[in-house]
């Protein structure tokens, strides 16, 4: 019951995450969760590197707990799985729900991220002349609602979660394989540049102007981290600051009616 049946590569943010899937005893389940990973398809790589992590998905009635932040409160879940840090490697059941999967990967990822330059941000992102524009604010400040108001003139790239990443000196976006409030666009493991922040407000006017404090700046950035601020550390705070330091951020007023005018702002904006 332990024969390796099938081996699946995801390549998230430049990390290569091997999943191996052994027979078990409940083909049913077993092929679920196989249903669950091919809606990652367009994340799958052929890889003969050493990969930086390995899920096994094993018969394991072992248990682990994640510690989750919703809404700026943190909060421990209990999941049907086992972690081995030193090995880069954890086993889950054939009964893991999607939920649970993309929970496991998310806390996977957050200890990449921390050792290695990034970090998750609650927000959603477009993509112009392939570089990406990235929307942040309170809740319900429009994050989903401004990218589908300009989706026939840029395409979606994220509507709720992004990794903000540094490589060679440079600060990229990519997007999250997770499943979103709208998962109706195309999701690749592609990097991109940031062109620039906007800090969403809802307004009847549609109103933009230049955010130049760098004390605000910040204050915006960390507001939306998923990791608590308690645990960033040295390489992370460089990044925020560097952020804050190299892109351009717009403080953008807007409302339903003002698609056009939003698009006009935009694309002159940038050009």
């Amino acid at each position: 019951m332990n024969e390796l049946i099938k081996k699946i590569t995801l390549k998230i943010a430049e990390f290569n995450i091997q999943i191996e899937i052994y027979q078990g005893e409940n083909k049913f389940f077993r092929d679920s969760l196989l249903n669950i990973f091919n809606s990652y398809s367009t994340f799958f790589v052929k890889s003969n590197k050493n990969p930086d992590f390995i899920i096994k998905v094993k018969n394991t009635s072992m248990v682990d707990y994640i510690l989750k932040k919703e809404n700026k409160i943190e909060k421990y879940y209990k999941i049907s799985a086992i972690f081995y840090p030193k090995k880069r490697t954890v086993i889950i059941n054939h009964f893991t729900s999607q939920a649970e999967f993309e929970m496991i990967l998310k806390e996977i990822l957050s200890k990449y991220l921390l050792i290695n330059s990034g970090f998750f941000m609650h927000g959603s992102a477009s993509l112009l002349n392939k570089e990406a524009l990235l929307f942040i604010g309170n809740p319900g400040s429009g994050k989903s609602t401004i990218t589908k108001l300009i989706e026939n003139k840029m395409r979606i790239l994220a509507d709720d979660i992004f990794i903000i990443r540094k490589i060679n000196k440079k600060i990229f976006f990519f997007q999250t394989p997770f499943h979103e409030k709208n998962y109706q666009y195309n999701k690749y493991n592609c990097k991109y540049p940031i062109k620039c922040f906007f800090i969403l407000k809802k307004n009847h006017q549609v109103k933009l102007y230049r955010l130049k404090n760098e004390c605000k700046k910040l204050s915006y950035i960390l507001d939306q981290l998923l990791i608590p601020h308690k645990n960033l550390n040295k390489n992370q705070l460089k990044i925020i600051k560097d952020l804050s330091q190299r892109i351009n951020f717009y403080i953008l007023h807007f409302s339903l009616e003002g698609q056009r005018i939003i698009e006009k702002i935009i694309h002159k904006l940038i050009s």
